[in-house]
């Protein structure tokens, strides 16, 4: 599947494209590219956001997920279920950057980490919910890039969304 989406001003275009690759353990592969479509230079962050446990603690009062990142991935699991009630096995998913952003000379920044809550980051401030380590408690979790384009440049990253 792809989506394209530019910017109101015409300044950015962010083309997003998902595909699934099958195999042991199959996960959802995005590649995300976007394109100063300015004359001039331009400094540009990009979020990938990841609601990870679908059972919504906040509605059962019990929050025993544990959630945590590093530079490259980031990830939420429910550990077991003698404290925690799911119809759902005891399960985790990441979200993890794959290869190196291209051009490797544009992308000055990248990250994962956890944040409060199951909505998503602000994107004029994304680590207003910023947390090191989440146990037993509501998240979800974001990977960022920072990166300088020059006009018309393009930068290219890859993640995937994978259980475990």
């Amino acid at each position: 599947m792809k989506i394209e989406r530019t910017t109101s001003d015409g300044l950015w275009t962010l083309t997003q494209t998902t595909t699934k690759v099958t195999g042991t353990t199959p996960y959802a592969k995005i590649t995300m590219a976007i394109k100063n479509n300015s004359s001039e230079p331009k400094t540009g962050g990009l979020l990938r956001f990841a609601a990870f446990v679908p059972e919504h603690a906040l509605s059962s009062g019990d929050y025993n997920e544990n959630h945590d990142g590093t530079f490259k991935s980031v990830w939420g699991y429910i550990p077991d279920l003698t404290t925690y009630s799911t119809t759902s096995n005891p399960y985790g998913l990441m979200l993890q950057n794959v290869g190196v952003p291209e051009p490797t000379s544009i992308v000055n920044s990248y990250l994962g980490f956890a944040t409060k809550g199951e909505g998503g980051p602000n994107p004029c401030n994304p680590l207003a919910n910023f947390v090191g380590t989440i146990i037993n408690g509501e998240g979800s979790g974001v990977l960022s890039y920072g990166f300088q384009l020059n006009k018309e440049q393009t930068a290219t990253v890859i993640a995937r969304y994978i259980p475990f």
